[in-house]
């Protein structure tokens, strides 16, 4: 049976209208995108639980929405939730998870990630989140952004044996001392951060180094 993938990104779909959009249970659909719609609820979803790529991106998703339904994606891989209001993720249960983008939705904690231990990659990006501890149960993650939120203790990330990209742009709560914590890493090889840290910080590429001597390569952008 050949895969499909269907497209309707920015299309003005409603929670009336959704079901206009979609055959319903076609089990060769594997990737949908939804982002830049007006839908509030999810419930649609559940008639197609063989879907490997979902974007919800860009639409009206709240506390409010039934987000457990997600919960009903067995083969779940790929979940873009950015700029939604989520202030949540506790209700996310899928092992499956590889790449989940929680960009700008008003997370205030994340709390119950430490359940998706199949992560590979993770953008918290402008949330108002500030503890990040939950993470050292993340295995496998391998690139993570925390950009423009509220971090300011990066110790967990040593402690991530795959991590190999952090971006730490916008963090006003950064210092110098924070990135030395680093040192403690055997896997990261980029950071991104802010030009002018980099540059009242200029020894930093050269003194950020992993155990096994490999200089972590800070690029400033």
């Amino acid at each position: 049976m050949k895969s499909v993938v269907l497209d309707f990104s920015n299309k003005n779909i409603s929670d009336k209208s959704i079901l206009k959009y979609l055959p319903l249970n076609d089990p060769s659909i594997i990737e949908l995108d939804l982002s830049d719609n007006e839908l509030t609820q999810i419930k649609f979803i559940q008639n197609f639980p063989q879907i490997e790529i979902l974007n919800l991106s860009g639409n009206n998703l709240s506390s409010k929405t039934d987000l457990k339904t997600l919960n009903k994606l067995e083969n779940l891989s790929e979940l873009y939730l950015r700029q939604n209001q989520i202030p949540s993720i506790a209700f996310l249960k899928n092992s499956r998870l590889k790449i989940l983008d929680l960009t700008e939705i008003g997370l205030k904690s994340i709390k119950g990630i430490g359940q998706l231990s199949s992560l590979e990659e993770l953008y918290l990006t402008s949330n108002s989140i500030s503890d990040i501890s939950e993470l050292k149960n993340l295995r496998n993650l391998k690139i993570l952004s925390i950009s423009d939120t509220k971090v300011d203790d990066l110790t967990v990330l040593t402690e991530l044996p795959k991590l190999r990209e952090v971006n730490l742009t916008d963090l006003e709560d950064l210092t110098p001392s924070s990135l030395r914590v680093l040192n403690g890493s055997s896997s990261i090889e980029k950071i991104y951060t802010d030009s002018h840290l980099r540059y009242t910080t200029q020894s930093i590429e050269y003194n950020i180094r992993t155990k096994n001597n490999k200089e972590a390569c800070i690029v400033g952008y």
